[in-house]
C-alpha cells in the first residue's frame, strides 16, 4: 500500500499502484496495456443456470484455468484504468461521519433477493462498508428499503 500525505492540503492519499505492478508483471503485462472501463458489460446478466449442474462438471471446471486467467486479465486492464485512484481522507473543521446507502429490489435472477449496500465516510473517506445479499426474499421495494434503513440505522448506532 502507498501513502501519500500532502502536509499543505491536509490531505492522506491510500494508493496501491505497486501491488498493480506485481500483478502486471506476473501477467507479463505493463501500464501500456489497454485499460477498460468495467469489468463487465452492464446489460450481462448471471444466473446459477449457468453454473455446473452435477458433481463431475464442477470437478471439471476445477481442473479449468482458462476461464480463472481470463477473469484475473479482464480485473487487471479494468484496474490499469484507475491506478490513481485511492482512498483520501482531508482534513476539516468539522469530522461528520456520513453514511450512504443502495438497493437492488429483486436483482438475484434466481432467488429474487435483494442487495442492498451502504458506505460511512469520514474525513471526505470511506471508514465503514457492506454489501449482502439479503436472505429474506421482499415482497415490494419498500419493505427493502425499511430493511436497509434498519441495517445502516444499527451500525450508525454501534
Amino acid at each position: 500500500m502507498e501513502i501519500d500525505r500532502d502536509r499543505v492540503k491536509n490531505t492522506i492519499h491510500l494508493t496501491q499502484k505497486q501491488y498493480l505492478k506485481i500483478v502486471l508483471q506476473h501477467f507479463n503485462m505493463d501500464l501500456k496495456t489497454k485499460p477498460i472501463s468495467t469489468p463487465m458489460a452492464p446489460y450481462f446478466k448471471l444466473s446459477a443456470l449457468q453454473s455446473p449442474k452435477s458433481d463431475e462438471e464442477r470437478d471439471y471446471m476445477k481442473n479449468v484455468s482458462y476461464a480463472s486467467v481470463v477473469g484475473s486479465l479482464i480485473y487487471v486492464m479494468y484496474i490499469l484504468e484507475t491506478t490513481d485512484l485511492g482512498l483520501k481522507f482531508e482534513k476539516s473543521e468539522d469530522s461528520l461521519v456520513i453514511g450512504y446507502v443502495n438497493l437492488d429490489y429483486a436483482g438475484d435472477l434466481d432467488k429474487r433477493q435483494s442487495t442492498i449496500g451502504y458506505v460511512f465516510t469520514m474525513a471526505g473517506g470511506p471508514v465503514r462498508w457492506r454489501s449482502i445479499l439479503q436472505s429474506t426474499i421482499t415482497l415490494s421495494s419498500t419493505e427493502v428499503e425499511y430493511m436497509v434503513v434498519t441495517e445502516i440505522l444499527k451500525e450508525a448506532i454501534w
